[in-house]
């Protein structure tokens, strides 16, 4: 999407790429059963607004523009609309229990260091790499999920090695991917 949207040339090498972490996906996804499959068309389509998202904002942010209130606009917004796309979808009369406590301590530790400072880095990178090479990078968020749930909540025994499979070949095309573009 990125040549398309910012006007960049086409790179044949990211399209190569790009295919070859497919494979590693549908591995680590396993074998989803049938019945699932509207869960994996929400993830394709959550990962093509996610590249969409990611080179309009490659193409509209200005150079000198400050991170951290990129982050603020766009942030806020996101959460002005999907509290109005909620409000339209559920009414007013939806049962909400605010976080108290340690909860909210860990809520705001949550919103600051994975959401706000990751997107506000993830701006500053935009600046100096192309937005296939930080979707790439992306493609090792499920790795991360997967792999902290399996310590935290000793799931070893669902890792399977279709699961190894597929993270090998994603980390592959994340490794390989620089000493390709350098060509």
């Amino acid at each position: 999407l990125e040549p398309m949207v910012t006007g960049r040339r086409h790179d044949r090498s990211e399209f190569i790429l790009g295919v070859l972490a497919i494979p590693g996906v549908v591995l680590l996804v396993g074998g989803v059963p049938l019945e699932m499959r509207s869960g994996i068309v929400a993830g394709i389509a959550a990962a093509a607004l996610s590249a969409l998202f990611g080179s309009l904002n490659k193409r509209h942010l200005d150079p000198q523009a400050d991170p951290a209130a990129v982050t603020a606009i766009q942030i806020g917004l996101g959460t002005v609309f999907i509290t109005g796309l909620g409000v339209i979808a559920f009414g007013t009369d939806v049962a909400f229990a605010a976080p108290k406590g340690a909860d909210l301590g860990w809520l705001m530790v949550l919103v600051v260091a994975c959401t706000l400072l990751p997107f506000m880095l993830w701006l500053r990178a935009l600046r100096h790499v192309s937005v296939f090479t930080t979707q790439l990078s992306l493609n090792l968020e499920p790795v991360y999920a997967i792999a902290l749930a399996a310590l935290l909540f000793r799931e070893y025994a669902d890792l399977t090695l279709t699961f190894y499979l597929g993270v090998v070949i994603i980390i592959s095309t994340v490794f390989i991917q620089p000493k390709i573009l350098k060509r």
